[in-house]
């Protein structure tokens, strides 16, 4: 927003927008209007002048284009047809690819000798669902000379045409083609922010390469160069993520990671149990960076567990006090029943009442030599496993003795059936129904 009677035009334009699109009824669209004088900290969040007007297209939470034409409802209305209906462009000739490739930003081609093959089309099926995220084009029976490519290859060009990149996988394997379109869309190294986050986190690749570095630090520029230049090649295997320690944004990531000493860098894998991996040393040269991704490919990388110090008296009281560095010799320890309450520190009130009890779930337990009562804090350690899985806190597992299987406790949260679930080992009993009386057919009959 401007003035107000731009604002008025604006709002009566956008109202003509939205009429329009309820009478196509074929894109699946919501119309939000921001008061960006008002909503101060959204608008720096988003980045927008909170002084001008903005129109401003977002895809699966991410800002996808910005409006630069009139403030016209035609215009605006066209605008949004393009831009979320992008063709996949057929080129016939060298020229029309040389054309197509330098008008954006990043752009890939799929090169085939028959449009109508299996791995043609399965390039095409990856090029509609990314569509978003790249501008793509099929060319039928083209060698370009110029790039010395031949027929049947998937090429992306970055930089408007500067940057070129040639698939290397099976043409057949779509997920290995997304990956590919995914790495290829971002730059060699992206910086965590909050406009990047929903990409990051929620995209094709799960294997995340890191470094913190103070921006503001002069070892910054040497360091990040030898970190891009390891990256690339590890370009469609893992996300080179750079986290600028100077901001207080990122104070959440390095407080997840357990980072108390800049720079350095962590390997995580977003898609199983985020398990995070360091170098045994924190050398950062491109030799001993490669060696580290190498070990964490090839396998032969430690994991690294966040923890709390363990305290002298953790094993004093009634309920027993797990940290990342006590937890397997615990929790697994198969001579005994260990029912473990997994918590994030909040001042919620069901929170306290679930603590209360298990205080005295603890003490009703803590002379028994086969049970274990345990809580642990997962904001500040790591659960070292590899299976256990969290979707809320807090959670109650019960690790059974002698086979380590675990149970999850799902019943109400009162005392009763937090000890009747514990006397009962996790096994549930079947109630069956009462068996139904002998019909007797001849009087059913009548």
């Amino acid at each position: 927003r401007r003035v107000h009677g731009e604002c008025m035009d604006v709002d009566l334009e956008l109202s003509n927008v939205v009429e329009e699109f309820a009478l196509q009824n074929t894109i699946d669209i919501k119309f939000v209007t921001m008061d960006t004088l008002k909503e101060v900290e959204l608008t720096e969040k988003l980045n927008i002048e909170k002084d001008l007007t903005s129109i401003k297209l977002y895809v699966e939470g991410l800002e996808f284009d910005e409006y630069s034409g009139e403030n016209v409802a035609k215009d605006i209305v066209e605008w949004i047809v393009e831009a979320t209906q992008r063709p996949i462009l057929e080129l016939n000739r060298e020229e029309e690819v040389d054309h197509f490739v330098k008008s954006t930003d990043c752009a890939v081609v799929g090169f085939f000798k028959d449009v109508n093959s299996n791995d043609a089309k399965s390039f095409l099926v990856v090029a509609k669902d990314l569509q978003y995220d790249a501008m793509f084009g099929v060319a039928t029976n083209i060698s370009m000379t110029k790039y010395e490519f031949k027929t049947d290859s998937i090429v992306a060009f970055q930089n408007f045409g500067y940057i070129i990149s040639s698939y290397s996988g099976e043409l057949g394997r779509r997920l290995d083609i997304r990956k590919f379109v995914y790495s290829h869309t971002l730059p060699v190294v992206s910086e965590l922010s909050a406009k990047m986050e929903k990409k990051l986190f929620y995209g094709e690749i799960t294997i995340h390469f890191l470094l913190f570095a103070n921006r503001r630090s002069d070892y910054f520029d040497s360091v990040h160069s030898q970190f891009e230049k390891v990256s690339k090649m590890y370009r469609n295997k893992l996300l080179a993520i750079l986290v600028d320690t100077s901001t207080s944004r990122n104070s959440l990531t390095l407080n997840f990671f357990d980072i108390d000493e800049v720079p350095c860098v962590r390997i995580v894998n977003i898609g199983g149990k985020s398990k995070k991996y360091k170098p045994d040393e924190n050398e950062l040269t491109f030799s001993s960076m490669k060696e580290f991704i190498d070990d964490y490919l090839s396998g032969n990388a430690a994991t690294y567990v966040r923890s709390e110090p363990i305290q002298h008296d953790w094993s004093k009281k009634p309920v027993k006090a797990l940290v990342g560095g006590n937890f397997k010799s615990v929790a697994m320890d198969t001579s005994k029943y260990v029912f473990v309450l997994f918590y994030e520190p909040t001042a919620d009130t069901n929170a306290e009442i679930i603590h209360r009890l298990w205080d005295r779930v603890g003490e009703k337990y803590k002379d028994d030599p086969l049970t274990v009562v345990a809580k642990m804090d997962v904001t500040v350690n790591d659960v070292d496993h590899d299976t256990l899985e969290f979707f809320t806190f807090p959670s109650i597992r019960l690790f059974k003795k002698v086979t380590n299987d675990i149970v999850d406790y799902f019943g109400e949260d009162t005392l009763d059936d937090l000890l009747e679930f514990l006397y009962r080992r996790g096994e549930v009993i079947e109630v069956k129904p009462p068996p139904m009386p002998p019909v007797d057919i001849e009087k059913a009959e009548l």
